[in-house]
């Protein structure tokens, strides 16, 4: 067992999807935490496999909805689980500039990029024409950072 890993399951890439995927009151509580901001054009950065995008489009008032996966392998498992679901692979400075989004949701993607400042400022920019909302879920306690979080990946924890 590599000692920097306390799970050897977590260096597996289905092993942080594979938890949240049991995790249904977590998802419907988050779900619920953003519905009053869900609404009109949506996009979930970071999609995964999808699991938190049919609740996301299931909300009242959301009129459209894509995704966003850079990672071909979550993009088809996505694909398998939603298949009526637009999603496009890449990041979203490789997504096509218009149209402008009511929404962006992001759970626990923005820790994995390594220019968060940027990533923010994209979101901004494409929120910004129609005074829309970033719904934004990420680790937080920096002091928590620990050999599990560099196991998944992720850059950072915030305040």
């Amino acid at each position: 067992m590599n000692k920097d890993i306390p799970n050897a399951d977590a260096a597996n890439l289905d092993f942080e999807l594979s938890v949240l995927e049991v995790a249904d009151n977590f998802r419907r509580a988050l779900i619920q935490e953003f519905t009053p901001y869900l609404y009109g054009e949506s996009l979930e950065v970071g999609a995964g496999n999808g699991m938190f995008s049919q609740g996301l489009q299931a909300v009242e008032g959301v009129t459209g909805f894509r995704a966003l996966e850079p990672d071909p392998q979550l993009a088809r498992h996505f694909r398998e689980r939603n298949p009526d679901t637009v999603l496009f692979e890449g990041t979203i400075a490789s997504l096509p500039s218009s149209p402008n989004l009511d929404t962006i949701v992001s759970i626990n993607v923005l820790e994995h990029i390594e220019s968060d400042d940027a990533e923010l400022t994209e979101y901004a920019r494409r929120l910004r024409h129609r005074g829309g909302h970033l719904c934004l879920d990420v680790p937080a306690c920096e002091e928590l950072y620990a050999p599990l979080d560099k196991a998944f990946g992720p850059c950072r924890r915030y305040r």
